[in-house]
């Protein structure tokens, strides 16, 4: 799925995001195990083709201003800087399951599969 020219971006936020989701038997009638996540966690965060992402004092100042421009509540804290951070990279194509956490800040693109 990636494309010449195109890199992989992850940041510790959206791997800590996976270990969660993926461990809860309250969204997985089969959820994986607590050691199982935190390894592919692992492997993509040190794979040779993922850009590791973090907080900056621009992704800073970009949470804070779309917070405030899109009134956003605390339940959008961790998406809000999720695209934050990878909207200051300049990441423009997101592969996520909840497209519409992210259609609010009108600068992404999505997998068709999951819009």
């Amino acid at each position: 799925m990636i494309a010449d020219g195109d890199t992989f971006a992850l940041t510790p936020g959206v791997l800590s995001e996976f270990v969660h989701v993926t461990t809860d038997p309250k969204r997985f009638a089969k959820p994986l195990p607590i050691a199982t996540a935190v390894s592919l966690a692992e492997e993509w965060w040190t794979s040779a083709e993922t850009e590791q992402l973090h907080t900056d004092e621009m992704a800073m100042d970009c949470f804070f201003q779309w917070l405030e421009t899109y009134r956003l509540g605390r339940k959008r804290l961790h998406d809000t800087m999720f695209a934050a951070v990878l909207h200051t990279a300049g990441v423009r194509y997101l592969l996520t399951l909840n497209p519409s956490d992210f259609r609010v800040f009108g600068c992404f693109e999505f997998h068709p599969d999951f819009s």
